[in-house]
């Protein structure tokens, strides 16, 4: 599960992170991949939805293997309801031409609260230890291309490394926004979206791993003539783990991770089919979680999760507001158990409660109540070596048991090379 790490010297992390995050306190702590999306809607979730979401995360001891792997994929997909599933994947592919060039290409991908678009970059990157890097990836459209440049200490599929990148993007968008047989210009921005972003991940002592994801996009203004409207854009994200490993014996750690998005529609003249819009939606979670050897195939783990939802829309339209919340406190236990060097079974049990608010004036409906819910999980892992895993799992529902038993199940697959 865990290779042998590589000697690094921490002092080599401290003055460029300590830069990084004063410019971030500078201009607000705001970041998220920014797609030219201004739509604000009714995003919500179904209070057994934490429960799922938490059912098709990959296991801890996987990800080791694939935080220093140079190329690979990890992709999980479950079913959330009879309407909508949850997907995360992220891709990458490196290849090293000698000591100090190298090409990588990684593409990211999340749907739970709503479909989100792929991210995905190409970067050339120059340099040893040390390396400076042109990121960045074309699009059929030139108006949305992006471009930025990062600075590198270590390498991505190392234990020890840090990356500060920054990515300018629809650099293009005014210039290349002509009139053609397809569009007419109507549009354009007034302040085009910038990406800042700081990635770190090490060990301590050799025992303590750390790795953060964490950046900021700036307000972004967008003036659409054609509706006379202002949308204006900003939001940031951040993902952390910090684990105390002894291999072969036990894991403890934390994890967590902010998504935060606001939107606004500004029209120059507000009308009940016009109206002035502004949107919070925020997504978090936190969880702490015990993994223990009990033997060389057995495995137990058990750890506390919450996870907090909201989606607020405010309008000086009555009608137009909106408000969504969920609250879940939940806790787990697993057991994995290996029969052989290929199958491995998961049974697994998540129970807690989930508070849900909601408030939807267009339909005059108003919800706030706290329910119980649980879950349980059976798994088979198909297991090929360190390179690959293959879990399917089924869920079944301890809630409703009187009115379903089945919930859905999932696929969680994992491939290093």
């Amino acid at each position: 599960m865990i290779k042998q790490i590589h000697k690094f010297k921490t002092k080599h992390f401290i003055f460029p992170v300590l830069w990084f995050i004063l410019t971030l306190l500078q201009t607000g702590l705001v970041f998220a991949q920014f797609n030219g999306n201004f739509d604000i809607e009714k995003h919500f979730l179904l209070e057994e939805n934490s429960l799922d979401w938490k059912a098709y995360q990959p296991s801890k001891t996987w990800l080791y293997d694939w935080y220093n792997s140079q190329s690979g994929m990890v992709i999980s997909v479950g079913s959330l309801s009879q309407e909508h599933f949850y997907s995360e994947s992220e891709t990458r592919l490196t290849a090293e031409f000698g000591d100090y060039f190298a090409i990588m290409y990684s593409r990211n991908e999340e749907s739970f609260v709503r479909k989100n678009p792929a991210y995905q970059e190409t970067e050339f990157r120059f340099g040893g230890l040390v390396a400076a890097s042109i990121i960045g990836f074309p699009e059929h459209d030139k108006k949305y291309n992006n471009i930025g440049a990062a600075i590198t200490l270590g390498k991505r599929w190392t234990w020890n490394y840090l990356r500060l990148s920054f990515l300018d993007q629809f650099f293009e968008y005014d210039d290349k926004n002509d009139n053609d047989d397809k569009n007419s210009v109507t549009d354009k921005y007034i302040t085009t979206p910038e990406m800042h972003r700081m990635e770190i991940q090490t060990f301590i002592g050799e025992r303590l791993f750390f790795k953060i994801d964490f950046g900021q996009e700036h307000e972004t203004v967008f003036s659409d003539e054609l509706t006379n409207e202002t949308k204006i854009y900003r939001g940031f994200d951040y993902r952390g783990t910090l684990d105390l490993i002894f291999p072969d014996s036990w894991l403890f750690g934390v994890s967590g991770r902010k998504d935060f998005e606001k939107r606004d529609i500004l029209p120059d003249l507000k009308s009940d089919s016009l109206p002035d819009l502004s949107q919070n939606m925020e997504l978090q979670i936190r969880e702490v979680y015990l993994y223990i050897w009990v033997t060389n195939d057995d495995q137990l783990s058990f750890g506390y999760l919450e996870q907090y939802f909201s989606n607020e829309i405010n309008s000086s339209i009555e009608l137009k507001k909106y408000e969504h919340t969920t609250k879940a406190h939940l806790y787990w236990i697993k057991q994995e158990t290996r029969t052989s060097e290929v199958f491995q079974w998961t049974f697994e049990v998540i129970a807690g409660n989930v508070y849900l608010y909601k408030d939807n004036r267009a339909e005059d409906e108003i919800k706030n109540e706290t329910t119980d819910q649980g879950k349980f999980k059976l798994g088979m892992t198909m297991i090929s070596g360190d390179r690959a895993k293959l879990l399917l799992t089924s869920t079944f529902d301890l809630d409703y048991s009187e009115r379903r038993v089945w919930d859905g199940g999932g696929v969680q697959f994992q491939i290093v090379f």
